[in-house]
C-alpha cells in the first residue's frame, strides 16, 4: 500500500494493521473463517513434535484423555479473552492496559511474545527437515546441516511475503492451507488405521521407561506440556478475534480451531509416534520419517510436500498476529517494519536451533509467563471490573496510569504466580518439587489459580479496590 492514502484508506489500514477499533460492519471473519485461521495456526507440524514428546510420557489411551481433556477445557480461558477483543474490535493487549497499566502492558507483552516465538522456529525447522528428507529420497546430497537451516529461513521468508499483504492475504492463504491440513490429517489417520502395528501400539505403554510407581507423575508431566501448549496462543489471540463478526463466532471459532483441531492433530502425532515405535522405527519428532514409512515414498512425499507448504501459512498467521499485537507498543511504526522485525527474530531462532533441543524448557517458560498473565486478565475483566472498562483511559493517559504506568497489584500477583510455579516445578532441570500439587493441578494450572486468587483477594481490600477501579470516575463503558 502506498504512502498517498486517503483518510478512509488510512483508517482502514490502521483498523487492520494497528490499534483503531474495528466496527462490526467492517469485520471480515465469519465463524468458518475463524475456525480455519485459528486451526491453520494451531495444527501445523509442530503438533507432531508435541505428540512425539507426549508419547514418551503416556500411552495412546492416556494421551487421548490428556490431550482432548486439556485442549477442550483450558481453551475456554483463551476463548474468554477472544470474546473480549471481539466485543470491542481491538487487540486484547490494549484491553490489558486496564490490568497492567500502560507501561506494565509493554513489559508483559514483550515477555509473552518472546517466550512463545520459539514456535516459529520449530515450524521453520520442521519445514526444513521435511524438504531435506524429500530431497534425499530423490537422491540429492543434503547431508550438510545447513540445508535444514537454509530451508527453514526460506519458510520464514515465504511466510513474511504473505503476512506483508495483511489480513486479507492471511485469510485466503489459511483457508487454502486449512483444507490441505485437514486432508493431510485424514490421510494420516487412514495410514494409521490400516497399519498392522496399530494393535500393538494401542496396547503398549509410554515409549520412555517409567519407573514403577511413577506412572502418574509421567502422565501429569505430559499433561502439563499440553496445558503450556494451549496457553501459548494467548499472546496473538486478540489480533484474530478483533476481526471476527461476532462474539459467538469468536468463541466457537476458537474452541473448534484452537481447541478441538489442535487436540486432534496432537493426538495424531501421538498415534504416529506409537505406531512407528511399535513397527521398530526411530522416533525423532519429525513427521517426515513417519509418513514416508507409513505411506511409502510416493504418497509420503506428496503428503509431506503439502505439510511443508502449509507451514508457510502458519508462519504468515504467526507473523501477522504478533505484529498487530506489537503495534500497541509503537502505534506509529509501519506494519511492514514490525512484521519484518519479528521475521528476523524467527530467523535467528531458526539458525540457533536451541528451541528444538530444549523443548521442555521452552514449554515451561511459556507456562510460567502465560499462565499468570491469562489469569490476571480474566479475573480483572470478568470479576473485578464486571466487564466495565473506560475506553478513553485505554487510549489516553487516564485511569490506567496507576503508579508510573504500572499496576502494582497486578505485578505483585503476577510475581506470586511465578513463585508458585517455581515452588512446584524447576523449569530448567524438569524436576517436580511438590509432586502432590503437580499431580493434582499441573504446575501451570496451579500458577493460574494462585495468581488469579491473589489478585481477587487483594481487590477485596477497600483501598486497593479504589486503586484498581479508578476508571469508575473516568466514564466506564458497559460491554455486557
Amino acid at each position: 500500500m502506498g504512502d498517498n492514502l486517503t483518510a478512509a484508506e488510512y483508517a482502514d489500514r490502521e483498523a487492520r494493521f494497528g490499534v483503531v477499533p474495528v466496527l462490526g460492519k467492517e469485520r471480515m471473519y465469519s465463524l468458518f473463517d475463524t475456525i480455519f485461521v485459528a486451526g491453520s495456526y494451531a495444527i501445523a507440524t509442530w503438533c507432531y513434535f508435541q505428540g512425539a514428546s507426549l508419547a514418551y510420557q503416556m500411552s495412546m489411551v492416556q494421551a487421548l484423555m490428556s490431550t482432548f481433556g486439556v485442549c477442550l477445557s483450558f481453551i475456554i480461558l483463551i476463548c474468554l479473552i477472544g470474546v473480549m477483543s471481539s466485543k470491542y474490535g481491538i487487540d486484547h493487549w490494549l484491553l490489558s492496559r486496564a490490568v497492567w497499566g500502560e507501561v506494565g502492558t509493554y513489559i508483559v507483552l514483550v515477555a509473552a511474545m518472546f517466550s512463545t516465538w520459539g514456535w516459529g522456529a520449530i515450524n521453520a525447522q520442521m519445514f526444513g527437515e521435511s524438504l531435506v528428507k524429500l530431497l534425499a529420497s530423490a537422491g540429492a546430497d543434503v547431508s550438510s546441516g545447513w540445508w535444514v537451516k537454509g530451508l527453514g529461513i526460506l519458510c520464514v521468508v515465504l511466510g513474511l511475503l504473505v503476512a506483508m499483504r495483511g489480513a486479507g492475504a492471511v485469510r485466503v492463504a489459511t483457508r487454502i492451507m486449512g483444507y490441505l491440513l485437514v486432508a493431510i490429517a485424514i490421510g494420516v489417520v487412514v495410514l494409521i488405521a490400516i497399519s498392522p502395528d496399530l494393535g500393538a501400539a494401542w496396547r503398549q505403554g509410554p515409549l520412555a521407561e517409567v519407573e514403577p510407581g511413577q506412572e502418574r507423575a509421567a502422565y501429569m508431566l505430559g499433561t502439563e506440556w499440553n496445558v503450556a501448549f494451549v496457553l501459548s496462543w494467548f499472546p496473538v489471540i486478540g489480533a484474530l478475534t478483533r476481526l471476527v463478526k461476532g462474539q459467538r463466532q469468536a468463541h466457537w471459532g476458537l474452541w473448534v480451531g484452537y481447541g478441538f483441531m489442535l487436540a486432534a492433530y496432537v493426538y495424531i502425532g501421538v498415534s504416529v509416534a506409537h505406531v512407528s515405535a511399535a513397527g521398530g522405527a526411530e522416533i525423532t519428532g519429525d513427521p517426515t520419517a513417519y509418513l514416508l514409512a507409513l505411506g511409502g515414498p510416493w504418497l509420503g512425499s506428496l503428503t509431506l510436500l503439502l505439510v511443508g507448504v502449509a507451514n508457510v501459512s502458519t508462519t504468515a498467521v504467526g507473523l501477522y498476529g504478533t505484529s498487530i499485537s506489537t503495534k500497541i507498543l509503537w502505534p506509529t511504526w509501519r506494519y511492514e517494519y514490525v512484521v519484518g522485525f519479528w521475521a528476523v527474530v524467527v530467523g535467528v531462532l531458526t539458525l540457533w536451533g536451541g528451541v528444538w533441543e530444549y523443548y521442555a524448557t521452552f514449554l515451561a517458560v511459556m507456562g510460567i509467563i502465560n499462565g499468570p498473565a491469562v489469569a490476571l486478565l480474566l479475573v480483572d475483566y470478568w470479576i473485578v471490573r464486571r466487564r466495565r472498562l473506560s475506553l478513553r483511559s485505554i487510549y489516553e493517559h487516564g485511569a490506567y496510569r496507576y503508579t508510573g504506568g504500572i499496576n502494582i497489584v497486578a505485578i505483585v500477583s503476577f510475581a506470586i504466580g511465578i513463585a508458585a510455579f517455581v515452588l512446584v516445578y524447576n523449569p530448567i532441570d524438569y524436576v517436580v518439587r511438590v509432586q502432590s500439587v503437580f499431580n493434582a493441578l499441573t504446575v501451570s494450572g496451579f500458577a493460574i489459580l494462585v495468581s488469579g486468587a491473589a489478585y481477587f483477594l487483594l481487590s477485596l481490600i477497600p483501598p486497593i479496590r479504589r486503586y484498581l477501579l479508578r476508571d469508575r470516575a473516568a466514564g466506564s463503558t458497559a460491554v455486557c
